[in-house]
């Protein structure tokens, strides 16, 4: 992968001028017909379609179009059709409408040739459907220019109508009309854009030839291509989302419709208008020709109705001014009608998540078995499929059945096998992490009605009343919060539930045959002795939906916390209500969460979810793919072969090219059920994240370009790109040219200054562009460093491959990035080969100036604009990622500068004094290392050990540096610390991070050391009883260590209950609250009368000292650790007379972080749910410090999250 830093160069000798170009704005789906106002300009060309209009889509009633070859249509448009301005792109359309009978409306796609008044167009933008149902159509549209060039763009239209799963419109209509009545589940147009060489003249636009009606045919409803030159903004989108801060995002759409690249001095984009401003403007680094950007701005206030917002672009030099009319501003309280919902969309950070992991456990993991391929159907479906032979049982579940289980055999016999027994909820949220997952769903119930939940008074059939009996969701969450709390959890809840009888009055069949959507709601007939099977657990309630449905919703919602509500099988619901009310309870506990496409209203859906397939485009509209690392099941199925699982090269080639098209991979695994998961899906689970966390910075917190994702007919390549960085992602082993240089003949936005890399080495490759001709990027790339990934370069050769139950011809084929709606299944005699992902990355040339946050003195904390450190010989430049906030940092915050040199009296050896950037506690990546480093290289995942000393004093020339007479910390004495953008320190500072340690836990690593070294400078041996005062981050760290040597006998007095809770979690063996047990008697009790061996001192307070010192056994130590702020009285003579010592402990000794990183690499300790609490740089006052002065006993470990930089607000 590459990655191209933006540099500070402006080309040319100006900033280019701003066009004032506006849409025109109207609300909802209208277009006001008005002209524009004198100083406003309307940037969109629709074209006129009507030439070519050969199709009825419109009707009024069922029969009067025929937009299908079933003679079915969509009802006639009920707002204004004179023109349509996209809610979702601000483009406007001459959009057809009802005209009439017998009077077209829309093209059907047959090589029709468009012309256009020649000229530069940014952008060509399509109102698209497609005319079969549940299924995909295609065709490449051709855009030709006057130079007799062409580009070719994949025009798709995702299912007009569909049932059970939405694709979402940016159209909607109510109903359809069939041939001789009326339907009414929702009907859809979408949009899709094409962006356009910027340095090319229009010519012509050619349709693409669909005509076939079995396979579907394209519609096209309106084109409209955008015209404008220089930077131009598109759109300004009100959304309902809010920054941490509260202030509403309103995202504002920015092109370069110029000739030349913005980079160096960034762009800073604000707007106000009538009752509101801005409160953090939103910004652009680099914008090359023909490239698109969506900036967010925060915005405080409300406008109360439709108004001309003012955008105001900055280049430092200069503002220009656009008046934006149609721009509603204001953050509101959702109501359950569909023109509410249809404002929320899916959250920033599931945009930024890209990688989730889907768990599909229910009792159908005891009959686990969905046949295997090319036969596979999906095991979890086991009752469904064996109860509707032969119409729908494709893989003769009928016969394997009475096979195995008998005649009699019912499905509710299951539950008793259902055990969960070895169910280990934190292994399975450990696993998750390792995967490099940041979100993952569980069924929580599936279509057999079986609930992996508390339901309450709903329904019985639930894990709590059979099988295993206990709150499965509930253990989950719960670990997921204590270890992994950086995941975000997600409910999978199937709407429908086949079989029972409560269901019937809103069951459905929506084929003539008995298929997968015929769901009657009826009790199941044994197949064989057409008994009805039990319902076992249910409850009979008056209405299905208002009983059970939404109520188990609510649970989820409001009990659970639940982050997605991951929907199946919408038909009827309840959902509007159900969204209304938990978005506003969300919004007031500060939560921003997520719908899926599959609760039944499109207008509810935040994102779309195709099953088992992708797209070969970017799109707008956020999606995300699911599919099982069983080659077709989710659920456990044990017909298939360790084999045929997803390895991890197809699990990264997936996810990258998911990533790189604007979706997120949602990956499943099916546990069996006593509650272990496959040992290939944990091992192929396991080798992906070593690679994803490698390159993460490649994926987490990007987005798609604008311009392309792929190249067509050429290397394999994906884009993605960041504020800072743009990357190119090799699908496939880069040929080199016979100068040695990788081509890659797309537009990358490079400019003098930038720097590019291959991902994970530190060596700066030289490149260059090529004007002439097709625009191409080159970089020079030796064979040695092609070879330096982890994976081999090979590529994917299948022997079968399937379409629903069709068997296809051998051929070679790409998994996981199939171009068509066919769902893609791999078979057991596939050969699974490693596929390298080679990354270039181009940094947009170093900044000069970074934040930092900045300590000025006692309660002034400012975040600040100073300059970037320069790297030195024998030094290491880091952009920090993670660091935590300490005790000693809040001391400082607190009461001034007491180890923050002061002015006037500077460190001897930094030669720095106030202000001074905080933060000791860090791990970060190596962005460029100095003449001499030889240890670690850029790209390397790192943590800092902080100590400063001179090396030349007596005890340094004891090895005892952490006791230098002149001795201070990064973060404390100078240096930067770890609360800026970029930091340098020696390079012996720096500490390389294992693979399987994150970031997030290497900002531990310095705290957890304190504890790892007092413990080894002690008289600790192995058998003693050992006593720990106070269970803070320090005393945390000490049990740990303990715990790492095999301790079998750790006592903890600590007074606050939640403290004694964090200590009981990471090891300790008895527990005694100090006011209410004597301390001493306890030890007495617990160590069979000896006393403590060794007592450590994490308190700083008197009481501990004295209860330690009479705690221990003769000749006893007592190991001091906490900073104390005021004198301590010590009874000597309980010293003396049982000849106990007395030992200080000061930080910590050379090669003790390297013993904590050994430790929890090989996983003898697990320290992350030390992590309470995770923040931005510009929250650490009042999410930071405030939050550990009022509430420091139900927090460890604070990190703040340096690489997501800042919100909205930097004021602190």
């Amino acid at each position: 992968m590459a990655r191209l830093l933006h540099g500070n160069h402006i080309p040319g000798s100006s900033f280019m001028m701003i066009s004032t170009l506006a849409a025109l704005g109207m609300l909802a789906l209208t277009v006001t017909a008005a002209p524009p106002p004198p100083h406003a300009v309307t940037p969109s060309v629709p074209l006129d379609l009507t030439p070519f209009l050969n199709n009825k889509a419109f009707g009024t009633h069922a029969g009067e179009a025929a937009f299908d070859r079933l003679n079915q249509s969509y009802p006639a448009p009920t707002f204004d059709t004179h023109h349509f301005k996209s809610p979702d792109t601000g483009i406007l359309y001459d959009f057809p409408g009802y005209n009439g009978p017998g009077q077209f409306d829309n093209v059907i796609c047959d090589n029709q040739v468009i012309p256009v008044n020649a000229g530069p167009y940014f952008s060509a933008s399509f109102l698209v459907a497609g005319d079969v149902e549940d299924a995909t159509v295609l065709g490449n549209v051709t855009f030709t220019f006057t130079d007799d060039s062409t580009l070719q763009y994949e025009l798709r239209s995702l299912n007009w109508f569909s049932f059970l799963t939405i694709s979402r419109g940016s159209i909607i209509f109510p109903n359809r009309f069939t041939a001789n009545g009326t339907n009414y589940n929702t009907t859809h147009i979408f949009e899709r854009t094409a962006a356009l060489p910027w340095d090319k003249d229009l010519a012509s636009i050619t349709l693409p030839e669909t005509t076939n009606t079995t396979t579907g045919r394209l519609h096209v409803f309106a084109v409209s291509l955008w015209r404008g030159h220089d930077i131009a903004v598109q759109a300004v989108r009100s959304t309902q989302k809010w920054t941490e801060s509260g202030a509403q995002i309103v995202e504002v759409t920015i092109n370069n419709a110029g000739a030349e690249c913005v980079s160096g001095q960034e762009l800073s984009v604000s707007l106000s208008g009538p009752g509101f401003e801005t409160s953090s403007p939103g910004s652009i680094k680099r914008l090359c020709p023909g490239d698109q950007k969506i900036v967010q701005v925060g915005v405080t206030g409300s406008s109360n109705c439709a108004v001309t917002a003012l955008v105001r672009i900055n280049d430092g030099t200069r503002v220009e001014t656009v008046p934006f009319p149609g721009v509603e501003v204001g953050l509101r309280d959702w109501t359950s009608s569909l023109d509410s919902l249809a404002q929320h969309e899916s959250p920033d950070w599931y945009s930024d998540a890209k990688f989730g992991i889907f768990i599909h456990w229910g009792p159908y993991a005891v009959t686990g078995w969905g046949n295997s391929s090319p036969y596979e159907s999906y095991a979890e479906w086991f009752w469904w499929y064996s109860t509707h032979h032969p119409q729908a049982d494709k893989s003769d579940f009928y016969d394997y059945r009475l096979e195995h289980f008998g005649r009699d055999w019912a499905y509710d016999d299951t539950f008793e096998n259902f055990t969960a027994s070895k169910f280990d909820a934190k292994e399975w949220v450990d696993l998750f992490a390792d995967a490099g997952a940041k979100y993952f769903v569980i069924t929580t119930k599936h279509h057999d009605g079986f609930a992996l939940f508390d339901t309450a008074q709903t329904t019985n059939r639930s894990a709590i009343h059979y099988g295993p009996q206990r709150d499965l969701l509930r253990e989950l969450f719960d670990a997921a919060e204590t270890y992994q709390p950086t995941l975000k959890r997600g409910t999978y809840f199937s709407l429908p539930e086949w079989f029972n009888p409560d269901f019937g009055p809103y069951g459905f069949n929506q084929s003539p045959a008995n298929t997968t959507v015929s769901w009657p709601g009826i009790l199941a007939k044994n197949p064989y002795t057409g008994v009805e099977e039990p319902y076992t657990g249910r409850v009979p309630v008056n209405d299905f939906i208002t009983d059970i449905m939404v109520p188990q919703m609510e649970i989820l919602a409001y009990n659970y916390s639940t982050d997605i509500m991951w929907c199946d099988c919408g038909a009827a619901n309840g959902t509007a209500g159900f969204a209304a009310a938990w978005w506003n309870k969300a919004r007031v506990q500060d939560r921003q969460v997520a719908i899926n496409s599959r609760c039944g209203i499109p207008e509810a859906a935040d994102f779309d979810t195709p099953e088992y397939q992708t797209f070969s485009v970017a799109q707008h509209r956020k999606w995300e793919s699911n599919q099982g690392m069983d080659p077709y099941s989710y659920g456990y199925n044990a017909a298939t072969p360790a084999s045929a699982f997803m390895n991890a090269s197809t699990l990264i080639y997936s996810l990258v090219d998911m990533v790189s098209k604007n979706g997120n991979f949602l990956l499943d695994i099916g546990p069996r059920a006593d509650g272990t998961i496959v040992q290939a899906e944990i091992d192929n689970l396991r080798e992906a994240g070593k690679w994803i966390k490698a390159h993460e910075e490649a994926i987490f917190h990007t987005t798609y370009w604008f311009i392309q994702s792929e190249i067509p007919g050429g290397p394999d390549v994906r884009f993605t790109q960041t504020d800072d960085a743009f990357y190119i992602l090799f699908l496939e082993k880069p040929v080199l040219d016979s100068d040695g240089f990788v081509v890659v003949e797309a537009p990358i936005p490079a400019v003098a200054g930038d720097t590019v890399t291959f991902l994970g080495n530190d060596t700066s490759l030289p490149w260059t562009l090529s004007t002439t001709g097709a625009t191409a990027f080159n970089v020079k790339v030796s064979e040695d460093l092609l070879s330096s990934e982890s994976y081999c370069w090979a590529n994917l050769k299948s022997t079968l491959w399937y379409q629903i139950g069709q068997l296809v011809d051998e051929e070679t084929v790409t998994l996981g990035v199939n171009a068509t709606p066919q769902y893609i299944g791999s078979l057991s005699e596939l050969v699974w080969t490693q596929l390298a992902i080679g990354i270039i990355s181009l940094a947009f040339g170093s900044p000069t100036t970074m934040n930092a946050l900045r300590f000025h003195g006692q309660r002034d904390i400012r975040l600040e604009h100073i300059p970037v450190p320069t790297t030195g010989a024998g030094k290491v430049k880091i952009a920090p990622k993670f660091c935590g906030i300490c005790g000693s940092d809040l001391h400082e915050y607190l009461g001034g500068a007491n180890l923050i040199p002061k002015p006037g009296s500077p460190h001897p050896i930094t030669g720095e004094t106030l202000p001074l950037t905080l933060g000791h506690e860090f791990s970060g990546i190596v962005e460029e290392v100095g003449l001499g480093v030889t240890n670690v290289r850029v790209g390397d995942r790192v943590c800092v050990q902080p100590i400063i000393y001179d090396g030349d004093c007596r005890s340094c020339k004891r090895g005892l540096v952490n006791c230098c007479d002149k001795n201070g910390f990064v973060g404390l004495s100078g240096w930067h610390g770890g609360l800026c953008d970029h930091m340098v320190v020696p390079e012996s500072c720096v500490k390389k991070l294992p693979d399987n340690v994150s970031l997030e836990v290497g900002a531990l690593i310095e705290p957890l050391a304190v504890g790892w070294h007092a413990v080894k400078i002690s008289p600790y041996k192995d058998g003693d009883s050992v006593l720990v005062l106070g269970s803070g981050p320090i005393g945390l760290a000490v049990i740990q260590a303990l715990v790492s040597k095999g301790c079998r006998n750790i006592i903890v007095s600590e007074v606050s209950g939640k403290r004694r809770e964090f200590a009981k979690q990471f090891g300790a063996h008895h527990l005694v609250d100090p006011t209410r047990s004597d301390v001493v008697e306890a030890v007495e009790r617990l160590t069979g009368g000896a006393g403590a061996d060794v007592a450590f001192d994490a308190a700083g307070v008197q009481a501990a000292v004295d209860t330690a010192f009479k705690a221990l056994k003769a000749r006893g130590t007592l190991m001091n650790i906490a900073v104390w702020h005021q004198r301590a009285q010590l009874q000597m003579n309980d010293i003396v007379f049982r000849e106990r010592a007395y030992m200080g402990v000061a930080t910590y000794s050379l090669g003790v972080f390297e013993d904590v990183i050994d430790d929890i690499s090989n996983g003898r300790v697990k320290p992350e749910g030390m992590i309470t609490k995770v923040i931005r740089l510009d929250q650490v006052v009042d999410q930071g410090f405030d939050t550990l002065i009022n509430d420091k006993e139900s927090h460890v470990k604070i990190l703040v999250d340096v690489g997501a930089g800042i919100g909205p607000s930097a004021r602190l």
